[in-house]
């Protein structure tokens, strides 16, 4: 799961993102990842759900990493910006 599905998901269910919009939520999951949850967790259990946010639950949490591969693992969101997606509006 990454970004890129996460943006496409929105697409789908006729509420894409905007640019803005798409770095708030990369800020957000990197909050979220600094405390203990996994972003691809987090995006896959919202498209699952068909939610247009990501929200912090206690099954997303990683599962007893190292302190490096917790916070430095970014990887989530590298699709996303080798990507050239980020017009006005993404649609």
């Amino acid at each position: 799961m990454n970004l890129i599905e996460f943006i496409e998901h929105r697409k789908e269910i006729k509420k894409p993102m905007t640019a803005r919009a798409v770095k708030m939520l990369e800020k957000k999951l990197s909050r979220l990842q600094v405390q203990g949850y996994d972003p691809d967790l987090l995006l896959e259990r919202s498209m699952i759900n068909g939610w247009q946010d990501v929200y912090p639950h206690d099954s997303c949490k990683y599962q007893k990493q190292g302190f490096i591969e917790k916070h430095m693992d970014t990887s989530w969101a590298d699709d996303f910006r080798k990507s050239e997606i980020l017009p006005e509006r993404v649609n």
